[in-house]
């Protein structure tokens, strides 16, 4: 199996058709046929079913286009990264907290800052823990079970509240308890066990009816109302949905620190700059709130 192997198949399956398929890779169609029957016979499972031209994958074919795809995906990016690593400078940045804030920052220092480009990986898009060191920073929550990059700054702590419609009676109070929504359907990302948890603390068990890693699935379904959910107030708070309300915890003390972690053997000037730009901005979030 090669490379080449891999992208062929991947273009049958975009496709579904072997005569565009061809066309795109600029090949002919009993070569690319050929290909895809030997890709086949090497995994020794069926990729296609096959009505003369047209192609449909089967449910092996679905699943091996998926993993396929991510990893060319990835590769491409890491090719084109490493030519742009010589044409100008360049930060790799890990984010396994706090996407959103992030993001806004690094949007925020390009304004000053066009030369700098970056290069982002996360724990919802398959970051690789086990090569954190390859990283120039990377955002995670105290306390996690991210290994020790190096140098630890602490970005923000925030409290954590409720995130519910604005049409909610509950909107017009200052602050609630768990006990007011105990009977709601909650909604969690990566803050699932914190859910969990605070939920039992309060005396219930919640009813959890969408959880899991995807923070943009996440959101959409708060912008459908699909439930209630227990949200960081700094990171999360003001990328809510219009249709969405923030309201403080009165009955939850617990509070997580973001932090950002530079390893030792990178001390690029541009990258302290940004990593420096990030701490005073977060600083000026928690003293300026929700």
């Amino acid at each position: 199996m090669t490379l080449l192997h891999l992208r062929y198949f991947c273009a049958a399956a975009r496709h579904e058709n072997l005569t565009r398929a061809a066309q795109e890779l600029r090949v002919s169609q009993p070569a690319l046929s050929k290909m895809i029957r030997t890709l086949e016979d090497e995994l020794g499972v069926q990729l296609f079913a096959r009505n003369g031209h047209q192609l449909t994958l089967s449910d092996d074919g679905r699943f091996f286009y998926a993993h396929v795809q991510r990893s060319l995906e990835m590769l491409d990016n890491a090719v084109g990264a490493l030519a742009h690593r010589h044409e100008g400078k360049q930060i790799r940045l890990y984010i396994r907290s706090a996407d959103l804030f992030v993001e806004q920052l690094i949007v925020e220092y390009r304004r000053e800052h066009g030369d700098i480009s970056f290069v982002l990986s996360s724990d919802e898009h398959g970051g690789a823990r086990a090569s954190i060191q390859s990283y120039d920073l990377v955002v995670h929550t105290a306390g996690d079970n991210t290994p020790s990059a190096g140098r630890q700054y602490a970005l923000l702590t925030e409290r954590f509240g409720l995130c519910l419609s604005r049409t909610d009676p509950l909107c017009q109070r200052e602050t609630l308890t768990l006990q007011d929504v105990r009977d709601r359907d909650f909604l969690a990302t990566d803050t699932y066990g914190l859910n969990f948890q605070l939920c039992t603390e309060a005396g219930f068990t919640p009813h959890l009816v969408i959880m899991g890693q995807h923070l943009n699935t996440y959101m959409k379904m708060l912008e459908h109302e699909a439930g209630v959910s227990i949200v960081p107030e700094l990171t999360i708070g003001p990328y809510l949905p219009e249709n969405r309300c923030f309201k403080p915890l009165a009955d939850v003390q617990r509070t997580r620190t973001i932090v950002m972690e530079m390893p030792a053997q990178r001390r690029a000037a541009h990258v302290e700059d940004f990593a420096h730009f990030c701490l005073a901005r977060g600083q000026e979030l928690m003293q300026r709130g929700l």
